[in-house]
This record gives C-alpha cells, structure tokens and sequence, in this order.
C-alpha cells in the first residue's frame, strides 16, 4: 500500500482530456477548453474558481477511492472554518462543467453519508500528466 501512495504522488496529474479530444480541463490553470465550440472550429474556455479547481485535483488525483467531505474540508480549505455545504456548491459547480462531457456525469459519485468518489473513465475522461502531453 506504501508503495503504491509513492507511485500515486509522483505521477503529475494535470490533465483530464475526454476521448473525444475536444474537451481538456487544465488542472493546473483550472480551465475547462471546449474545442469546436458550438461545431466552429473556436474554443470557449471557463476558468473554474480556486477552489473547484483543488477540489476536482484533489479528487482526480484520488481516483477511484473514496473521499469524504472532511477530507475535502481539511485539504482544500485547510482547516479553515466553512460550511459543509461550501464543499457541496463546489462540487456542484464542477458537475455543471463535466456535464458538457457528459450529461449524466457518472463519473463524479456520491455516496451518502460517506463521500464522493471520482471515475474519469465513467464519463470518457483519460488522466494525463505534463510528460504524457508531451511525448504525443
């Protein structure tokens, strides 16, 4: 399990691209970029607010595991006195956006009273770090 969090830690997650490779979320910029907006060959990007943007980071760099408001609480607000229901607006902004990817949005889960697990696969996302961007 040690070794497998090592592993889990130094892949740099920065991008989540759809298979279609028309929709990019920048993680790193927190911007959604939708190629061939409206079928023009033009791009329309939307900057996610700082938070959505650790939050959704946090929840892909997680994938597949379970991860509790708490948790969110603690590592994207930092301890910091907030609302529970702070992380419930943000991850309902972030749904907002993966929608466009998928309207079901199946791959952000809520388990309730328990959490929130991510599955980029779920709605056609791949994973991608700087180092597989660049050896395209």
């Amino acid at each position: 399990m040690l070794e497998l969090e090592v592993i889990k830690k130094s892949a740099a997650v920065e991008y989540l691209i759809n298979k279609d490779r028309d929709i990019i979320v920048d993680l790193n910029q927190g911007t959604f970029t939708f190629c061939n907006f409206a079928g023009m060959q033009q791009s329309q990007v939307i900057r996610m607010g700082s938070r959505e943007t650790r939050v959704l980071r946090y929840l892909v760099n997680n994938s597949g595991y379970l991860v509790s408001k708490d948790e969110l609480l603690n590592t994207v607000w930092n301890g910091r006195v907030v609302c529970e229901n702070t992380v419930s607006v943000a991850l309902s902004n972030i749904r907002k956006l993966l929608r466009r990817a998928d309207p079901d949005c199946r791959c952000l889960v809520t388990v309730a009273r328990a959490g929130y697990i991510f599955y980029p696969y779920r709605s056609g996302f791949l994973v991608e770090g700087s180092h597989d961007r660049e050896h395209r």
